[in-house]
């Protein structure tokens, strides 16, 4: 026997409020006109007693008893707004008191007002004993949404002191015993309620929640029927169908129901928010948005409203806007779990661990809290760095319920993050026997992170027997083929993917990525074309397709029409607004750039990307008191985010505003002690301030951080090496690599810091017995090649680089720097060279201008400066156009040289090689 659910308080009072929604001329007699109304009122035909009575206000209207049942009638067909008005004109009357009160106070229940309910009316006496009964009924909800359950049921008590009989009264007496929880001693009440009013639309309304809670689906369907039969426009039993239906999965049953309620009330607010859920399950953000924002219009502080509207954000990328929403939602419903689990989600989306957990703590702290909130509060504690609670959360969640494949696949991943290795096993084994696929993923995942790529595929293989049909498997399997350098075979997989699924944007976008590395401009752009014809106003395929006609040379002025039209046709889309300012950015347009981030703000104004984006233009502008405005507004939306109080500090910086930088990135590290970038950037601003002790006090302080004892260390040598202290860098730096003695970034500080005290012998000695310790470090390797360029050993160099090369054959920065100084050393292989690091890296500013400068050296000018030609096109660093006036002198092509090099004179001062240009103007 499956035992009862609880009915939980919030379920109850959200049903008890949808039962509470109550709400052209004619020359009959205004009083025939109201008694026809509350005939229609009894007959639950609400539409036809409206006609009626305002019928009969147009021919009198102060009469105030027309006024409340016209009050009542809107509010029960959802027009909150205009019940209002009725009740307020009704209470100004003065004569229907004890009418007009319970309406009002309804009302502002159905606006989620339930403090003014109680502030208004807690104290309100009336004299007939059916209205008093309502108002108590009204100021029980109240105090209930406000989590006050002993003045609840201490007002429901005099409700039914007033009258026994009160159907209202008595159904909320039963949903409290069912929250008990009692849920047979509910039913029974609500029977008796039913043996007297056999055709009472509330109480089928609730005896069908009841048994739901029961988990008696069918005897709750055939009791939303009654309800409907009752009342064919009942909003809570449509409402409530609806709901078991989604819970059945019946969905196209539940569409089908929805479409009926909008033939009833279609300007509903609960018709629009069971629409938007069904838009939002089939993945219409837009829609969805559209339909929450028309109720949050008329009711801003509808719990469930917020709370959909913060998924919509949620799902569109939204975070901080869903984090407002969401947030709103939670201080009206504190009890709602799934409203602090939204949040959460949110919250640890955008790095906000510490108030992800405050969120969750009251769910945490009871026992039973659910395998959803023990699993999220882990993952919180994980990223926080703490994995011995995310552990501990991990195997509550897993005592639980054992049979949750994600506790037991989170209880893996955590074990392998903190180093055993055992527990591969466990989540290849979990993977083995779960039939979905959230342990084949996270083993993928895993295999994939530690380069184990044949593993991966194997899980992938096994993966795909659980989707057959999918783009997913296919996707995966490209990534790992592309990983072993197969990109034929990659190529094959994604073609899988397409034909699996023809608007998977994933795939498209992974193939085109291919065909530009391939120099198949039109073919990636086509790639598209399934995409758009699905949805012509796809943001992610549009910005890929400018990205694309970028990548191909197409002119700036065609890239930024593709990126405006992009906005045009998705005006809410971050991305596409950051990125048609980046455009202007890169174009070196900074009055577009801030023209476009201003209207991104206009557009978005809660959106806190888009205000950083604005900050970061007026910063580049040169405005730094302006941006510092914009990320104050950043950082007040997203109080707890590190990453704004970092652009505050670098815009400070910027200003040489050197306090206020160090008072906001003191801020970030109070958020986030154990990040190291955040006190390498306070260590090197307390420098910048001249204030060394404070940086090595902040390089000590990390020190003693849990786990942090090395990268303290590190940052110590960084402040002694940024004052030229080699001997105070170098121990510090032996003192780290000895807790991390496999560690290639320490090894080449410490290799640097040694040259930097001129310890020729003791570099030499503690490099030769590194590569001697460990032959396959490449790194270090292209760090000793680096020290040879430094030396203008080009020699040295070139053979240092070498062995790199054969360490890591296909880095593009190996093969760039070999070629720049194989034309050093005039070498005739250096083009051959360039132009392998620019196929594994096509379309690089710097690489090409190698390339350039390598078939310069071979006599190919016309190439050579065809190529520059490219690079300055791409990036409009002045000093790519000294490079390529230079080619063109070298070409004997004085007069294009003599071009170029007045647009760089034009600049002045503000190009840091004037004094070059102008030497090379003299010599033509």
């Amino acid at each position: 026997m499956k035992t009862p659910r609880r009915l939980s308080l919030s379920l109850s009072l959200c049903l008890l409020s949808s039962a509470a929604l109550l709400g052209c001329g004619s020359d009959r007699d205004p009083k025939e006109l109201v008694a026809s109304a509350r005939s229609y009122i009894e007959q639950n035909d609400f539409k036809a007693a409206t006609i009626q009575l305002k019928n009969a206000l147009q021919q009198s209207p102060d009469l105030a008893e027309a006024r409340v049942l016209l009050g009542r009638a809107l509010l029960d067909q959802g027009d909150v707004v205009g019940a209002e008005v009725q009740a307020n004109k009704a209470l100004e009357l003065g004569s229907v008191q004890d009418e007009a009160v319970p309406l009002m106070a309804a009302v502002l229940l159905a606006q989620g007002k339930a403090e003014q309910v109680v502030q208004r009316y807690a104290t309100t006496a009336l004299a007939q004993p059916r209205a008093k009964a309502a108002l108590q009924t009204t100021l029980a909800q109240a105090w209930l949404a406000q989590g006050k359950r002993e003045q609840g049921e201490a007002a429901l008590k005099a409700a039914l002191e007033a009258d026994a009989e009160h159907v209202q009264a008595r159904l909320l007496q039963a949903r409290l015993q069912a929250a008990a929880p009692d849920l047979p001693g509910a039913r029974k009440l609500v029977d008796e309620v039913l043996q007297k009013h056999p055709k009472s639309y509330e109480a089928w309304l609730l005896q069908a929640a009841l048994a739901q809670a029961a988990e008696d689906a069918d005897a709750a369907a055939k009791a939303y029927q009654q309800a409907l039969a009752a009342r064919k426009d009942g909003l809570g039993a449509h409402a409530g169908y609806i709901g078991l239906l989604n819970a059945q999965k019946k969905f196209e049953e539940a569409d089908k129901q929805i479409a009926q309620l909008k033939s009833v009330l279609p300007d509903h607010p609960q018709t629009k928010l069971l629409e938007a859920q069904s838009t939002l399950r089939r993945g219409d953000l837009k829609t969805s948005r559209e339909l929450v924002q028309a109720v949050l219009k008329v009711a801003p502080s509808h719990p469930y409203a917020l709370q959909l509207a913060g998924t919509v954000e949620y799902e569109s990328g939204n975070f901080a806007q869903a984090i407002a929403h969401l947030g709103k939602a939670q201080s009206l419903v504190p009890d709602s779990a799934p409203t602090r689990q939204l949040l959460a989600q949110a919250l640890l989306r955008t790095g906000d661990t510490a108030k992800a957990l405050s969120v969750l703590q009251p769910l945490l702290d009871d026992k039973n809290a659910s395998t959803a909130t023990l699993g999220l509060a882990a993952q919180a504690y994980q990223q926080s760095g703490d994995l011995e609670r995310a552990e501990a959360l991990y195997k509550r969640a897993a005592a639980q319920d054992p049979n949750d494949k994600r506790a037991r696949v989170a209880l893996a991943l955590n074990r392998l993050a903190r180093g055993d290795a055992s527990a591969l096993e466990t989540l290849q084994a979990t993977a083995a026997d779960d039939k979905g696929t959230t342990a084949d993923l996270a083993l993928i995942n895993e295999r994939m992170r530690r380069r184990e790529f044949d593993a991966a595929l194997q899980a992938i293989d096994a993966l795909e027997k659980k989707v057959p049909g999918q783009a997913l498997a296919p996707l995966l399997r490209a990534r790992a083929q592309l990983a072993l350098k197969q990109p034929d075979k990659a190529r094959q997989s994604l073609e899988q993917a397409v034909k699996a699924e023809p608007t998977n944007l994933q795939a498209a976008m992974a193939l085109a990525e291919l065909d530009v590395r391939d120099k198949q401009f039109d073919a990636a752009r086509k790639r598209f074309d399934a995409v758009l014809k699905a949805d012509a106003r796809n943001a992610g395929a549009l910005l890929a397709v400018a990205r694309i006609r970028q990548a191909a040379g197409a002119p700036a002025s065609e890239v930024r029409s593709m990126l405006e039209d992009a906005v045009r046709a998705n005006p809410d889309d971050q991305n596409a607004r950051v990125m048609l300012v980046e455009h202007h950015l890169g174009q070196k347009d900074n009055s577009a750039a801030l023209a476009a981030a201003q209207e991104a703000v206009a557009a978005l104004p809660d959106n806190a990307a888009v205000l950083a984006e604005l900050a970061r233009v007026q910063a580049i502008s040169g405005d730094f008191n302006q941006s510092v405005s914009s990320l104050g507004q950043v950082a007040a939306k997203q109080p707890n985010s590190v990453q704004a109080q970092l652009m505050l500090a670098d815009v400070q910086l910027a200003a040489k505003n050197y306090d206020a930088a160090i008072g906001a990135l003191e801020r970030a590290r109070a958020l986030a002690p154990t990040d190291f970038g955040v006190a390498q950037r306070l260590a090197g601003a307390q420098l910048a301030a001249s204030r060394p002790a404070q940086a090595l006090a902040t390089a000590r302080a990390l020190q003693k951080e849990k786990d942090m004892a090395a990268a303290g260390l590190v940052l110590e040598g960084d402040v002694e090496a940024a004052q030229k202290h080699g001997r105070e860098a170098t121990a510090a730096y032996r003192a780290a690599l000895a807790k991390q003695p496999a560690s290639t970034a320490i090894a080449v500080k410490l290799h640097g810091a040694l040259i930097m005290q001129e310890d020729k012998a003791g570099a030499s000695a503690f490099a030769t017995k590194w590569l001697a310790d460990h032959p396959q470090d490449g790194g270090f390797v292209f760090h000793l090649s680096e020290v040879a360029l430094a030396q203008r050993d080009y020699a040295q160099a070139e053979a240092r680089l070498s062995d790199a090369l054969k360490l890591r054959p296909d880095d593009p920065v190996v093969l760039n720097n070999l070629a720049w100084v194989q034309v050093q050393l005039k070498r005739p292989t250096a083009v051959e060279t360039a132009e392998k690091a620019n196929k594994l890296r096509p379309d690089t500013p710097a690489f090409l201008d190698t390339l350039a400068l390598a078939l310069a050296a071979n006599k190919q000018w016309d190439r050579a400066i065809e190529i520059q030609k490219k690079v300055v096109a791409q990036d409009k660093d002045p000093a790519w156009r000294l490079a390529l006036a230079k080619l063109y002198m070298e070409a004997g092509q004085r007069a294009q040289a003599r071009t170029e090099l007045d647009a760089l004179a034009q600049l002045g001062k503000d190009f840091r090689s004037q004094d070059e240009v102008q030497k090379l103007l003299r010599e033509l």
